[in-house]
């Protein structure tokens, strides 16, 4: 992508922050476990990793970096969104 190496060494010591403070934080992720595969599921919902598939063999260096940061950042997304909803029930 012609970055310059200044700037991937600042996005390589946020990553590696942020994936240290992660992984010892309580913040809890969807773990797939509840993924079941005998139940129909919609064309659209079915279309997606067909499209995510496809994507990823264009660009996978791409596909699988925003797949990887979107799954990283879908965890403190959670957190806070319980949060607020948590608070605003009680108040």
């Amino acid at each position: 992508f012609k970055w310059s190496p200044e700037s991937l060494l600042l996005i390589s010591l946020f990553v590696m922050g942020a994936a240290g403070l992660l992984m010892v934080s309580n913040i809890r992720y969807y773990s797939f476990k509840t993924f079941r595969m005998d139940e129909r599921i919609p064309f659209g919902k079915a279309a997606i990793p067909a499209i995510i598939l496809g994507v990823l063999f264009l660009e996978p260096a791409l596909t699988l970096f925003v797949l990887f940061t979107l799954y990283a950042a879908h965890g403190p997304l959670w957190a806070l969104y319980r949060a607020v909803k948590k608070r605003h029930s009680h108040g």
